[in-house]
């Protein structure tokens, strides 16, 4: 559905789904995997890696 892309909805659904496995479930570590061909899943990995980064720095410091 070509018409949604673009709009930050993949990024939102895996921010949501990193908060609830390290949150809800107690996880300590979670695997993505995607296509090399998939330049836009690719983006919302690296999206999400700068956030966890980020919140990683914040608890470290």
């Amino acid at each position: 559905m070509k018409k949604y892309w673009g709009k930050g909805f993949a990024t939102e659904a895996a921010k949501a789904s990193v908060n609830f496995g390290f949150n809800k479930l107690g996880l300590n570590r979670m695997i993505a995997m995607v296509l090399s061909e998939n330049a836009g899943s690719i983006r919302v990995l690296q999206k999400l890696i700068l956030n966890l980064k980020r919140r990683l720095l914040k608890i470290i410091n």
